[in-house]
């Protein structure tokens, strides 16, 4: 598994994909997963950047998951990340946080921030194996199934 990191505008084509896979990572969840437009969009600003985890097969690229961030100053936020449901549990999400975190020391950021469903419990246990630690809870930030559930917000810094 290749980690690209992709810091200029994608084209329509990569921004449905990550729609699609989001969409597939998302759906039984019952939260909402961001538009092809709005990804777009987001990955269009200069303050965001694409890791992007890509497999070879049969001589094609496919991909597996991705995550976005935002830096200001001397933080980084995960945006959203999304690994397609065939290939969870495979190690993807770590390959693409430990991309972040490499990026992030040497870029000398402080901080990594990110927010969960407080109900995501797998999701809070590797966000901790990855060395964040809870700091605090956004009450109702979610709606999940119609129902709002609040976020836990998570920090890792050296």
């Amino acid at each position: 598994m290749k980690i690209e990191v992709i810091t200029e505008p994608i084209d329509d084509k990569l921004a449905a994909i990550l729609a699609q896979i989001q969409f597939n990572a998302y759906v039984t969840s019952g939260m909402r997963s961001y538009t092809q437009d709005e990804i777009f969009d987001l990955l269009s600003l200069e303050s965001y950047t694409l890791y992007l985890a890509q497999r070879n097969f049969n001589d094609q690229s496919t991909v597996d998951g991705f995550l976005i961030e935002q830096h200001a100053a001397d933080e980084v936020e995960v945006i959203t990340v999304a690994i397609e449901p065939a290939h969870q549990r495979q190690k993807v999400g770590k390959a693409l946080f430990s991309a972040l975190i490499e990026k992030k020391r040497k870029t000398e950021s402080v901080n990594i921030f990110l927010e969960v469903a407080k109900i995501n419990h797998s999701a809070i246990a590797f966000y901790e194996r990855m060395g964040f630690e809870i700091i605090g809870t956004r009450k109702g930030y979610y709606t999940i199934k119609s129902s709002l559930v609040d976020a836990i917000v998570m920090r890792k810094r050296d």
